[in-house]
């Protein structure tokens, strides 16, 4: 769907930066891991985020190829390491899951955060290999979070108070935010088709 490849392209910039910050910055100054809670604005000041928690399923798999995950690889020998060794050719073999990889993906815009296992997890990424069976889905298309929330690129706003959730501090995630409402609608249209 066109919607999951504008998010991706919306957000491989940010993911770029997540997966480089350990090499660019000093020693032990890596970007902080992405808090999938605040990604857009504080969703838990809102709604209770474990109502939409949906068992796993071992289909439910992330490529590392083409899906949306970010990786924040935090100490520099563990990600030199892992680039080096994990992948097709090299001394580990091709890219596999381990037990440590935690993922949480979040629907409807199927974006992942890694929450464990970010050096091997980042070189699958940047090798273009694996697939990461998620750990926990948060399923925010069964809550009522687009009925309540509405952005119009500079503030996340409560649609029925009006009062100001937060402001926009990146453009882009606002614009992934407003493309899950999206992605709703257009899965909502073509069932009523097919149905």
């Amino acid at each position: 769907m066109a919607f999951f490849r504008l998010t991706k392209a919306l957000l491989a910039p940010l993911q770029a930066e997540q997966l480089l910050s350990v090499a660019e910055r000093k020693e032990h100054c890596a970007l902080p891991p992405i808090d999938d809670c605040t990604f857009f604005f504080d969703i838990k000041s809102l709604i209770n985020i474990s109502q939409f928690w949906v068992q796993p399923t071992p289909d439910f798999e992330i490529k590392l190829c083409s899906d949306v995950i970010f990786s924040t690889p935090w100490h520099r020998t563990c990600y030199v390491s892992a680039l080096a060794t994990i992948g097709e050719g090299k001394k580990q073999g091709v890219w596999t899951q381990y037990p440590n990889h935690n993922v949480s993906v979040w629907l409807p815009w199927r974006i992942a955060f890694v929450k464990g296992g970010n050096h091997s997890i980042a070189a699958g990424i940047l090798g273009g290999e694996g697939v990461v069976t998620a750990t926990e889905v948060i399923d925010l298309s069964t809550s009522r979070i687009f009925d309540l929330v509405e952005c119009d690129g500079k503030e996340y706003k409560h649609k029925e108070t009006g009062e100001i959730l937060s402001k926009v501090g990146d453009y882009r995630r606002a614009a992934v935010f407003e493309i899950g409402r999206m992605i709703l609608k257009y899965s909502a249209a073509t069932s009523s088709r097919n149905g």
